[in-house]
């Protein structure tokens, strides 16, 4: 004899909320197929659809002392505003993770620069140019004058 199970979501929610793993279980199987075929519409892997669902009851039970009472219009809603949010976060995660996977797959190639024997001397004509100067300057300034540049004798007090 099949028994059918009346109890509205809002009773349910209350019983979950008190601590009954079996209001949340129900929960879970009343709104599994509507979570299931909401979640297609971000994400076309069903397994991580079906993981993210997994994620949401989790963390309603984690938290359940927290939420508010829900109405029985309520309760799907609810359902399907965190299972969004998780598969966003997921969703961001894995373009996060592959960003970085790329970055260091090409993080070797990217600062290894090696410059020819050409580079190098012109380099180092610049660097004997540059000196040149700054002794050329440093000839034109003027000649010490007789103070001391010392504090206490005679220079900068």
């Amino acid at each position: 004899m099949n028994v059918v199970d009346t109890t509205d979501d809002a009773l349910l929610w209350a019983q979950f909320q008190q601590g009954d793993p079996i209001a949340l279980g129900k929960l879970m199987t009343r709104n599994y197929t509507a979570l299931i075929q909401y979640g297609t519409r971000f994400n076309r892997e069903k397994d991580d659809i079906r993981d993210c669902i997994q994620d949401v009851f989790v963390d309603l039970w984690n938290c359940r002392t927290t939420l508010s009472r829900l109405t029985t219009s309520q309760v799907l809603p609810y359902l399907m505003a965190m299972l969004r949010r998780l598969l966003h976060k997921k969703h961001l995660l894995r373009q996060r993770v592959s960003l970085i996977s790329i970055a260091d797959e090409y993080e070797d190639t990217r600062f290894n620069i090696s410059f020819s024997a050409e580079d190098q001397l012109i380099e180092a004509e610049r660097d004997h140019a540059n000196a040149q100067h700054i002794q050329q300057l440093t000839n034109q300034l003027p000649p010490p004058t007789g103070r001391s540049a010392t504090p206490g004798k005679g220079g900068i007090k």
